[in-house]
């Protein structure tokens, strides 16, 4: 198709020609996706309370699985605030079920591949506000400012101090 995208049809049609489906696209989250590479970590979703995924696809072969969540309105990559709110989201959950930390969170499993996956479904999409709880408020600044050494100048060491606490 052109630049690569394929119509639903041909992809419905020949599943087996593709490991791989982008569901997030240039321009919108449509889904959280994550990369579950240790089979016992497969039902950490359910341990923690997540809802359950639309998707869960699941490599016969090495037991290396996708989770997906579809989402009910697609998150603009234009607004930063909502791609901020969506990340804070997928980052927690990552944390939360000890996901591959390093996914990108574009392409998942093709689920329509039945000769190399085995994909349960679950007739459900999601909103943003469903995962609201699972957003880790302790860490996730840490993660990001991470410990500053001194730079010499007692105004620039302080505002990198307080800026901790005033960007939470």
């Amino acid at each position: 198709g052109w630049m690569n995208i394929l119509p639903m049809k041909y992809l419905k049609k020949n599943p087996h020609k593709y490991n791989q489906i982008q569901l997030n696209t240039d321009t919108h989250f449509n889904a959280i996706i994550m990369d579950i590479d240790d089979e016992e970590l497969l039902t950490e979703w359910n341990a923690v309370g997540l809802p359950t995924p639309t998707i869960q696809t699941l490599n016969k072969y090495n037991n290396k699985a996708h989770l997906v969540w579809l989402l009910n309105v697609p998150v603009s990559k234009k607004n930063r605030k909502a791609i901020k709110y969506y990340k804070d989201i997928v980052n927690s959950i990552k944390q939360l079920i000890g996901a591959d930390k390093a996914y990108q969170n574009h392409q998942t499993k093709n689920f329509l591949n039945e000769e190399l996956y085995r994909t349960t479904y679950n007739d459900v999409a999601y909103d943003l506000g469903n995962f609201q709880e699972f957003i880790i408020k302790d860490e996730k600044y840490q993660d990001k400012l991470g410990e500053l050494e001194s730079t010499g100048s007692r105004h620039i060491d302080l505002f990198n101090e307080l800026r901790r606490y005033g960007y939470t």
